[in-house]
């Protein structure tokens, strides 16, 4: 044990020694001979015999502090103080007794006598503060001094402190109980645990509950057991709490209440509320405030007359209000705002059951009816709303369909602001997948459908209102037609125009042949093209001598439309496979009668002879289709080939044989002609310069008869002074020099001589000195 410890000494040889017992040590020696053991104490030198042995020590002796005690089992019988032996000289003792052994009686050192056991060490006394008690049971039947009370066996009751508890065999100590304290706004929910009295004289059975309100420290009797705090509750007038009672009682404000019974506790009734033991908290209720333009519907309310709740039934709340729900009562898709219906609103009402509305107006269930704005309306529990509806502003290019509920008209509405009325309703028009994927492409901006071809489309997506009227853009020199089926009747829109359908009448889909050669039903389109245009197409033809020939042709076509039967040009519904298969038939008939060579020579003229017809005056004339005014003006061939091998090698010869004949006969010609052209040019040259040389003759002579005169003058000019005649000199021969060097030049540019820009820029420096010499 840890508050009592023995230190062992070093043991002595069995048969014989000699041991030291120091103070307040003791040692038990067992005497073999006559088997029998006794105590030895110190402090003294021991001497063992070799019929002796030490079988326990040397211990400590057992020392109690102050407020310690201890419990021997199997303690000695003592005859006044001393221990009683027996004939042999070894100690008696009480087997299966206990001693307690406190300090105030063993104030100095024991030892323990053989046989003696100390259980469970050295002990303290148990301090009980002021707000505590000790529970206690009674072990066995005792006389209890303190209280002058028989105590038997299974006895339990309370010591309080303050003290310092003395323990007693006779007793054991259960726990400590610490005392409750019962504060301001507080209270104990106490529960029997055994038949009792309470504290203020009240019999309680087992399980009975109760509450102890009193202020102050409160300490449960060893009957009692504290079952829980409860804290009174605090109402506000947005704050209530909802009880239930666990049986029939009376509640604090002296009404009668059944077991399973609920009800609301709020601040008109009381400020605070301690809550009874036959009371069960369900939950801490909030108010519900609800402002001027919201209301909210209670299902299962309760009828303030009778407190009863009205189980299935509505009621409406409307703002300004604050209220708590009953137990029982739940709002029904919690609060709403009220409706505020603008100038352009209307909302949709049908009567759930017969009642009569604010107006004093009568409705009997089932009936719908509107009510307009503009205006704030909160529609009572006896009506369903429908739907809210507002004006839907429409422009001459935008409509919708309206049904009529009761006779079941389908109208189109357009170029209004329009809202429905209680017995119309928007109806959605259904057309065919086909109609619908083609309008998509015309919004997409692809006017044909092929199913082999895929269109590198938008990223914007295309979602079609159904309840809007079906609008569609017919293109420029296109027409579109539709079909009634209320007064079986078409109409034929031309374009460029912007159709609105109406809700009887369905698009004529067209399939067109497409593709080169053309297949049937490769095109699908809701509008048609009326030219002019080319369509392509290829097939084989076979001439007399059976060659045959692949023929890729381009046929220029338009309609010409009749305006009294606009209806005429959708007689045919593949117009283009009609025309090709026409016109195909023909050239293969005019091909079959001619052979190759000839067919090769003026293919041209065979087709055009086979399509179209000559007037008196040797001009083609259109072909006309009668039955549905398409008009074809002209055939393009855009190539000729041949379909055998052969035929295509001989005549993929010719064809070269041709060609280079015809290179080698041009380029003979253009040599020709350059040989001219350059001997031409020589002679021109040469000619030229002659003409020029004789002028220059010309020019000389002229000045040397010019000067010849000048000499031959009288005697009077060469009197004159020598400076009068030095200039004139010059003036003539500068004069006469610069008139040679222009003639030179305007001759060169007369002859186109190729090294005239060498001679014009010596002929205008030579010029320019000229005119100095002159000046």
């Amino acid at each position: 044990p840890e508050l009592f410890t023995i230190k062992k000494k070093k043991k002595m040889d069995k048969l014989g020694g000699f041991i030291r017992i120091g103070p307040f040590e003791y040692i038990h020696i067992l005497d073999r001979n006559a088997n029998i053991r006794r105590m030895e104490t110190g402090p003294a030198n021991f001497v063992l015999h070799d019929h002796e042995e030490v079988v326990e020590g040397p211990n400590k002796m057992v020392h109690l502090k102050p407020l310690e005690y201890c419990v021997i089992e199997n303690p000695v019988f003592r005859e006044e103080g001393r221990p009683i032996s027996t004939y042999f000289g070894e100690v008696k003792l009480r087997h299966g007794k206990k001693e307690l052994r406190r300090v105030e009686d063993y104030p100095d050192p024991f030892p323990l006598y053989p046989g003696e056991i100390l259980e469970g060490g050295k002990k303290k006394y148990v301090t009980v503060a002021p707000m505590q008690a000790l529970h206690l049971k009674a072990i066995e039947d005792f006389n209890d001094e303190s209280y002058t009370v028989r105590r038997n066996a299974g006895d339990q009751w309370l010591e309080f402190g303050p003290q310092t508890y003395k323990p007693r065999l006779e007793e054991e100590l259960v726990k400590v109980v610490d005392a409750v304290v019962v504060k301001e706004g507080f209270a104990l929910k106490i529960r029997a645990v055994n038949d009792m009295t309470d504290e203020s004289g009240v019999k309680r059975k087992a399980g009975q509950e109760w509450m102890h309100r009193k202020l102050g420290a409160y300490i449960p009797s060893v009957d009692e057991q504290i079952a829980s705090i409860i804290r009174d509750h605090v109402l506000t007038p947005i704050k209530a709490i909802h009880l239930k009672a666990t049986q029939n009682y009376t509640d604090q404000f002296g009404k009668q209440r059944k077991a399973g019974e609920e009800w609301l506790v709020t601040e008109d009734m009381t400020k605070i509320y301690s809550r009874d033991v036959q009371e069960q908290l369900v939950s801490e209720v909030k108010a519900i405030t609800l402002s001027n333009r919201e209301y909210c519907v209670v299902q299962n309310y309760v009828d303030p007359t009778t407190r009863q709740n009205h189980w299935g039934e509505k009621l409406l709340k409307k703002g300004e209000l604050t209220f708590f729900l009953q137990p029982g009562e739940e709002i029904v898709g919690g609060i709403k705002a009220s409706m505020i219906l603008e100038e352009d609103d209307a909302v949709l009402l049908q009567a759930k059951r017969d009642f009569q509305d604010e107006e004093g107006v009568k409705h009997k269930a089932g009936e719908t009816w509107m009510i307009y704005g503009p205006k704030q309306y909160i529609p009572p529990t006896t009506v369903i709303v429908k739907e809210i509806r507002k004006r839907i502003p429409l422009s001459k290019q935008e409509g919708i369909y309206v049904q009529d509920k009761k006779t079941g008209e389908v109208r189109l509405v357009s170029g209004k602001t329009y809202l429905l009325k209680s017995t119309e309703r928007l109806w959605e028009k259904e057309v065919s997948k086909e109609v619908e994927k083609l309008l998509e492409e015309q919004y997409l901006g692809v006017g044909y459908v092929s199913g082999g071809f895929q269109h590198d489309r938008p990223k914007r997506k295309y979602q079609r209102n159904k309840t809007r009227a079906i609008t569609m853009t017919v293109p420029h020199n296109s027409a579109v037609q539709l079909f009634d089926y209320k007064t079986k009747k078409a109409r034929i829109v031309f374009g460029p125009e912007l159709l609105m359908l109406q809700p009887n009448e369905e698009f004529s889909v067209l399939k067109y042949s497409g593709g080169v050669p053309k297949e049937e039903g490769k095109l699908s389109s809701l509008f048609l093209p009326l030219g002019p245009d080319y369509m392509t197409d290829l097939f084989v033809a076979e001439t007399s001598d059976h060659a045959k020939m692949n023929l890729r042709l381009a046929y220029c076509w338009h309609f010409k439309v009749d305006p009294a039967h606009p209806e005429l040009l959708f007689n045919v519904p593949d117009f283009i496979g009609d025309a090709c298969k026409t016109l195909s038939s023909r050239i293969r008939g005019a091909v079959s009668k001619v052979g190759f060579e000839d067919f090769h020579k003026h293919s041209h003229d065979i087709i055009q002879n086979s399509s179209f017809k000559k007037n008196a005056h040797g001009i083609y004339q259109p072909l006309v289709f009668k039955h549905n005014g398409l008009t074809i003006t002209a055939v393009d061939t855009r190539e000729l080939s041949t379909v055998d091998e052969a035929t295509r090698d001989s005549l993929k010869k010719s064809v070269n044989l041709s060609i280079d004949i015809t290179a080698r006969a041009a380029e003979a010609q253009a040599q020709h002609q350059s040989d001219l052209l350059h001997q031409l040019t020589e002679e021109r040259a040469r000619g030229t310069g002659l003409r020029i040389r004789l002028r220059l003759k010309s020019k000389e002579l002229s000045f040397s008869n010019q000067k010849l005169i000048l000499l031959q003058s009288g005697p009077w000019e060469m009197q004159l002074p020598g400076q009068k005649l030095k200039l004139k000199l010059l003036r003539l021969k500068g004069k006469e020099k610069l008139q040679k060097l222009s003639m030179r030049y305007r001759l060169c540019r007369q002859a186109k001589i190729p090294t005239w820009r060498f001679l014009r820029r010596g002929i205008k420096l030579k010029l320019n000195k000229s005119a100095k010499r002159m000046k």
